[in-house]
């Protein structure tokens, strides 16, 4: 029916974790017991697990070619004679 657990942060200063139950419907079961003699909560990942997701996926290398070349073109711009 859609009950998931999700690790969530309890508290920033001591960085506790809880687990978190909530009903997701329509998202993926993943169940890891081989035989299925257990009795099992299926999981979603955490908001800071998809963002690291989110952050691994960033071309980090083209972000910069694209700075670089930004910060070229608004320094030729701001110090042009002309202007």
């Amino acid at each position: 029916m859609g009950l998931r657990a999700v690790l969530a942060t309890q508290s920033f200063i001591t960085r506790q974790l809880m687990i978190e139950l909530d009903f997701h419907p329509g998202t993926p079961v993943h169940l890891r017991s081989p035989a299925g003699d257990l009795i099992e909560i299926p999981t979603i990942p955490s908001t800071t697990q998809r963002l690291a997701n989110a952050f691994q996926k960033l071309d980090l290398k083209e972000i910069e070619k694209n700075l670089t070349n930004t910060l070229a073109r608004i320094d030729r711009f701001v110090n042009n004679p002309d202007l």
